[in-house]
């Protein structure tokens, strides 16, 4: 027979034996018992942002799965919706309506813009606990009564080069069209507008001269630029002797999204000695870049402008752009910033704990800027306290579990790019309830019902003169006398070093 070295008892007392199997009759009897089960609960349609028009309606649409409950027909979710962190109040109001599906009609759009803000869908089933969806902006269109860049009289030498910039703010993104002397601008081989609005001519010929303005439009509506005037350089007797570079557009400090398609404008006129242009290169952090090694992600356009197809965040970075010919050079920097919306690197796991005991949600969370985390529990703003630890800022920590615990936990990471949230259940059970090996599912474990194994093994008594001999604000010494062993002798002799006690303790007034 195969000896067993010891055997735990689980309880307030944990007691170590030795044992050998063939001086015992074990009975022990199996059976499948249901392990509490998760309930799906998630939303299967969050909101997300909308671009109004004054005076006219909008939408969030919202939906809610809840597993069997809603296939079944049993359970409707209460949908309730909140505006900046407060909950909306929409008795008797005839502007707003939550349908039927959950989603929230606002119509129509006041004009002076209160209606704008960030919106969030609120569901609630009363068996397992209440979710809030990840936030959504209500922009409300509007096109800016400025220009931040519009062209400039600009005086250029035949066959140089000649760039317009037109940048306004607006939402959505207004459509730039450029007219030359009030006429539309047609596109031909040597004129050519970017998505960006930037009016490239290159190289210029005599018909290009004349005058230059930009239209900005989007559904709100139009604005139109200063006009400016392309002219020819005549001083024929300066270029002879050479001229050093000078830009005519320079790159601009930007800020973009992921995966989207940067171009950083650049451009400079000039002649050497040998009446040649000047070159234009581009480095990354003061080292050239290497356009090779992108593989067909970075290329230059037009007169010498930089674009970056798919950015990414390793793009982000100080950019110059060199113009050089033998007189001199010249430099132009900026930066770009690429944006990375939050997203999950680990998500946290629905969870089946014991009373009492402790456990941690795992919850890590990318982006660029690095998104910040909290937590909620049932739709409510969990703050950092004795019990509730946030661990290296994303983490969530519930120490010594309660009955009240149980429900619905979410973490979110917002940056200025974006939010994300998900959500996982806590189901708090008491010590005789097995656990799961896993709780992403549910299962049907095998667990200890009844039976003798061998004689009847006695536990220790409770320690005897339980004292508490140095009390502080930060610890407690305890100290007691051996409990009482008798009995133990019918189970054979007491290990050395294998009588393990648990102190559970609690604050004044407090139910944990």
């Amino acid at each position: 027979m195969k000896n067993v070295d010891s055997l735990r008892l689980h309880g307030e007392k944990q007691l170590q034996v030795g044992l050998n199997l063939d001086q015992m009759l074990i009975l022990a009897i199996w059976t499948a018992v249901d392990v509490p089960k998760f309930t799906d609960f998630y939303f299967s349609v969050e909101p997300t942002n909308v671009i109004a028009i004054r005076d006219q309606s909008a939408q969030f649409d919202c939906a809610v799965f809840v597993g069997d409950l809603t296939a079944n027909g049993e359970i409707t979710p209460t949908i309730e919706w909140i505006k900046d962190g407060q909950k909306l109040n929409l008795q008797d109001d005839n502007r707003r309506l939550i349908q039927k599906n959950g989603s929230l009609l606002i119509s129509p759009v006041h004009s002076g813009g209160t209606d704008m803000g960030f919106y969030q869908c609120q569901a609630t089933v009363p068996e397992l606990g209440t979710l809030v969806s990840r936030k959504a902006y209500l922009h409300i269109a509007h096109l800016s009564k400025t220009f931040r860049t519009e062209p400039q009289d600009l005086s250029v030498y035949l066959y140089d080069a000649a760039m317009f910039g037109c940048v306004i703010d607006g939402v959505p993104k207004p459509n730039i069209s450029w007219y030359k002397d009030r006429i539309p601008l047609q596109e031909k081989k040597n004129v050519r507008v970017h998505l960006d609005g930037v009016l490239e001519i290159y190289p210029v010929q005599f018909n290009d001269f004349g005058s230059y303005h930009c239209l900005a439009e989007n559904v709100d509506k139009k604005m139109s630029s200063r006009m400016a005037k392309l002219e020819q350089n005549a001083n024929v007797e300066v270029i002879l002797n050479g001229l050093p570079p000078s830009f005519v557009y320079t790159p601009e400090d930007t800020h973009a999204e992921a995966g989207s398609t940067v171009t950083l404008f650049c451009g400079a006129n000039g002649r050497d000695t040998q009446q040649k242009e000047p070159s234009i290169t581009w480095l990354k952090d003061g080292n050239a870049i290497d356009f090779k090694q992108a593989q067909g992600r970075l290329e230059i356009v037009g007169r010498g402008s930089l674009k970056i197809y798919s950015a990414n965040e390793a793009d982000s970075g100080t950019y110059t752009c060199r113009a050089e010919n033998l007189l001199d050079s010249d430099d132009s920097d900026a930066s770009l910033i690429v944006l990375v919306p939050p997203k999950f690197h680990q998500q946290p796991l629905n969870r089946i704990a014991h009373k009492n005991s402790d456990i941690e949600f795992k919850c890590d969370i990318i982006g660029s800027p690095q998104p910040e985390v909290v937590w909620m529990k049932d739709g409510q703003l969990l703050k950092p306290s004795d019990y509730f630890h946030i661990i290296e800022k994303k983490h969530l920590r519930i120490l010594g579990l309660m009955e009240s615990d149980a429900g619905m936990y979410q973490c979110f990471g917002n940056n200025s790019v974006g939010n994300v949230q998900a959500s996982v259940q806590l189901m708090v059970v008491n010590q005789n309830v097995p656990l799961p090996p896993t709780t992403t599912r549910n299962y049907r474990l095998p667990t200890y019902l009844g039976g003798n194994i061998g004689n009847e093994i006695n536990l220790p008594s409770e320690p005897k003169d339980l004292q508490a001999v140095i009390v502080s604000k930060d610890f407690v010494t305890l100290k007691w006398n051996d409990p009482d062993k008798s009995g133990l002798e019918k189970t054979g002799p007491l290990n050395e070093g294998s009588l393990v006690y648990s102190v559970f303790w609690k604050d004044k007034d407090s139910e944990r």
